[in-house]
């Protein structure tokens, strides 16, 4: 069997007219199907590493020198800010300081990120202290806690668990006169299993 080397032009022309639709290859009666773009991508890598000369190792391929040029020929729209607010839903505490909270305050205000949601999975005064920080802006972060795993093993672990969520309720939560509808203490859900 003899094969043809591959022009990366005409692969690029090839792949651009079949559009989405593989290229097959027919090996032994084995069909491996790849897509245009994969195939026009590795003739690139493999000429510029021939043309240079020197052996490429997977260490010296970056991310970073990744820049692909898109075949197709249509127009392109960057959306840089949503045209409504948007709330974060699932977020940790990346802001170590309160310049830290600043600069992301300026970064949701410029994408148009109304609220943040902060999982901290913290307790106790690692808690307090991410709702310290954030305090500045209540308005814009709601900080929840998590549970303290450390002593799951140990008699009385539940009813300690349960304690530690209503204080972090209690001391930081938004001050209601009752819970909402459909909303109860988890005292009263857990009931006899968590004594």
């Amino acid at each position: 069997m003899k094969f043809r080397p591959l022009n990366v032009t005409t692969v690029q022309k090839k792949a651009s007219i079949l559009g989405p639709s593989p290229i097959v290859f027919d090996l032994m009666k084995i069909s491996i199907r790849f897509s245009p773009t994969l195939v026009a991508t590795m003739c690139l890598v493999l000429q510029n590493s021939a043309l240079s000369g020197a052996d490429v190792g997977p260490e010296q391929i970056f991310l970073k020198d990744y820049k692909p040029r898109s075949i197709y020929k249509i127009p392109q729209t960057r959306i840089e800010k949503a045209r409504f607010s948007a709330i974060d839903v699932h977020s940790h505490d990346y802001g170590r300081t309160k310049e830290e909270v600043e600069r992301w305050v300026q970064t949701m205000d410029a994408v148009g990120l109304e609220k943040t949601i902060i999982l901290s999975g913290a307790t106790g005064k690692k808690f307090d202290d991410a709702v310290a920080r954030y305090g500045t802006f209540s308005n814009r972060f709601t900080v929840w806690c998590g549970i303290d795993y450390t002593e799951l093993d140990q008699p009385g672990f539940g009813p300690a668990a349960v304690a530690e969520l209503e204080r972090c309720r209690q001391a930081h939560g938004k001050k209601r006169k009752s819970p909402p509808a459909g909303i109860r203490s988890p005292l009263k859900i857990l009931g006899p299993q968590v004594r």
